[in-house]
């Protein structure tokens, strides 16, 4: 098999939303708290969250390249959620458990919580 990179490009604030937007307390209980305001888009959020080892609390300041890499890893890896469905780059497509997906491997490089 031969494999095929394609770049394509993203808007900051469009990634961000798309992710902190439809982040859901009950999809994701591992998350504390963001700072991201809808009003005032930023390219830095601050979330505080399970630190992955423990039940500890820490903070991660998130960048959107962050977002961006999460995003690139996901779908490089053939991540998939909801019944198998495969992981894009068309938000549309995206829903609380992929938006989850991405802030987890933005912030820990890999899928932690389920």
């Amino acid at each position: 098999m031969t494999t095929i990179a394609i770049s394509i490009e993203l808007d900051n604030t469009e990634l961000a939303s798309s992710v902190y937007d439809n982040l859901w307390r009950d999809s994701s209980p591992w998350i504390a708290n963001t700072n991201w305001d809808f009003r005032e888009p930023s390219d830095v959020v601050t979330v505080t969250h399970e630190d992955g080892e423990s039940d500890s609390y820490v903070k991660t300041d998130v960048t959107t390249e962050m977002l961006a890499k999460g995003l690139q890893y996901l779908i490089a890896s053939g991540q998939g959620h909801c019944f198998g469905h495969g992981i894009t780059a068309d938000f549309d497509e995206w829903d609380a458990c992929v938006s989850d997906m991405v802030l987890q491997a933005a912030i820990f490089g890999k899928v932690v919580f389920g």
